[in-house]
């Protein structure tokens, strides 16, 4: 169903979408979620240096502007720059995303997340290491995209972008660590009931970011690529993140699932005959 509503979203809307990605990443967490953690550990770390590889293709040293495939100037160019594309992410993608899901799949066995007051030091150390490698580790890169230093040779430039992307997953492990953190010392007020509204919505809300950018930004629709500044965009972003936050929040109030999240549970309850459907959260509560 993921692959389904992410190829979809690709060729309509977005074509780096990540729904179809992780529909393929299923497959791995088919083989993985029956294994020992020794296998699930071994696994991460095999792509996790696979991604680490010297390498001078990285998009994290791209200072290319967006092609046709993100900027169609027409329907028809839309879908033949984009079927290639979508292919690419949805196929090539999880190479870089099956060190994450593996340590996520490890982490969810011990409930890491679900229980941080019990991982405290775990957490502290994660967090601290995590994030201060990937602001390190994105140095090289981002200076040379900002212009601060001419392109090096490739012998120097091939690490720059592995190192990008491999402390870059140190750092989604030490953001979510960090945010751990700060959730137990967090009350349960409105703002963070909203914000876990679109948790539980998180499809829906992403689906509706791609339909406003692709809104905003295709040539043939409003066109502002060329128009919004960086500072401009950023308060685009706030404003359709704040939007989404409202949004979500008004299902959870009104005891309303997301329409791709009720639409996902109906197709796989359906598909293996109902089991399951029973112990469904209620829509105020949807996990």
């Amino acid at each position: 169903m993921l692959i389904v509503i992410g190829v979809l979203d690709a060729l309509l809307f977005y074509a780096g979408d990540i729904l179809a990605m992780y529909g393929v990443l299923l497959f791995v967490g088919i083989l993985l979620v029956r294994r020992s953690d020794a296998w699930v550990l071994a696994v991460a770390a095999v792509f996790f240096v696979l991604n680490a590889l010297p390498g001078v293709d990285s998009m994290s040293i791209s200072t290319a502007g967006p092609d046709l495939a993100a900027l169609p100037p027409d329907l028809a160019t839309m879908f033949t720059a984009r079927a290639p594309v979508a292919a690419i992410v949805a196929l090539g993608g999880p190479i870089g995303f099956a060190c994450p899901f593996a340590i996520g799949l490890w982490a969810g066995r011990r409930r890491i997340l679900e229980r941080p007051a019990e991982y405290r030091t775990l957490l502290r150390v994660v967090a601290a290491v995590g994030i201060s490698a990937a602001v390190l580790g994105a140095q090289p890169a981002a200076l040379l995209v900002a212009g601060v230093y001419g392109r090096p040779g490739d012998g120097l430039l091939q690490w720059f972008g592995p190192l990008h992307d491999a402390t870059g997953v140190l750092g989604g492990f030490g953001y979510a660590a960090l945010i751990c953190l700060v959730s137990v010392r967090l009350r349960n007020g409105g703002l963070v009931a909203a914000v876990a509204a679109v948790g539980q919505r998180s499809m829906t809300c992403y689906l509706l970011q791609s339909l406003v950018w692709f809104v905003v930004f295709t040539p043939f629709l409003l066109g502002l690529a060329g128009t919004l500044t960086v500072a401009g965009t950023a308060l685009l972003a706030f404003g359709v993140w704040a939007a989404s936050v409202a949004l979500a929040e008004w299902m959870r109030r009104t005891g309303r699932r997301g329409p791709f999240e009720t639409l996902t549970r109906r197709v796989t309850y359906s598909a293996i005959g109902g089991r399951g459907a029973g112990a469904v959260a209620p829509a105020g509560g949807a996990r």
